[in-house]
Formats: structure tokens, C-alpha cells, sequence
């Protein structure tokens, strides 16, 4: 969990309702550099809507450059995302690449 990555979601990301319920969800799966890997069982869960709705938020936030998904990547081939509010995308450096999972 980390708390700088949820409050930069808090205090940066431009989205609201459902779509905020499932960033901050990222937010709070991720690590300090956005990294992740949580279901998409555990972001409905966690976001209180269906799976099938976290999905599509999911490629919303993706193609609007709030996160970064990779397919089959992470343990036990989840997907793995980077969540680039705060961090990377606000202070301009250089993006965290995926896949690396001793950090």
C-alpha cells in the first residue's frame, strides 16, 4: 500500500465516481513506484461494482494515460499495472518499466 500513491490520486487525478473508486484501488494495491498486480476480482471488490465494469474503466484509465496496463505479466500471469498519477507522470520522470517485482 502506498499512501503517497493514493494521494496523488486524491489531489491530482482529473476523474471522478466509479473510475476514482478504481484508481484509488490501484493506488492503494501499488507500491511507492505505481507498481501492481491485483485482480480484477479484488478491484470490483474493493471499488463495489462489477467486474465486468472494472474492465472497462480499466481501458479507460489506460487509454487516458492514467495507468499502465501489461497483459499476463505479473505472478502467476495477472496482469500488471503502473498507476502514473503522482509519481512518474506529475514530476516528469522517467517511467518505472513493469516487470521487475523485487522492489
Amino acid at each position: 500500500m502506498s499512501i503517497r500513491m493514493m494521494s496523488a490520486v486524491w489531489e491530482e487525478a482529473d476523474v471522478s465516481g466509479a473510475t476514482l473508486l478504481v484508481l484509488l484501488a490501484l493506488a492503494d494495491y501499488a507500491n511507492d513506484n505505481g507498481i501492481c498486480w491485483p485482480g480484477v476480482h479484488a478491484l470490483a471488490k474493493k471499488a463495489r461494482v462489477s467486474e465486468r465494469y472494472v474492465r472497462e474503466l480499466l481501458g479507460g484509465l489506460e487509454s487516458n494515460g492514467h495507468i499502465v496496463r501489461e497483459l499476463n505479466t505479473g505472478p502467476y500471469g495477472v496482469n500488471t499495472y503502473k498507476v502514473l498519477v503522482g509519481g512518474a507522470k506529475l514530476a516528469g520522470c522517467e517511467p518505472i518499466p513493469l516487470g521487475g517485482y523485487d522492489n
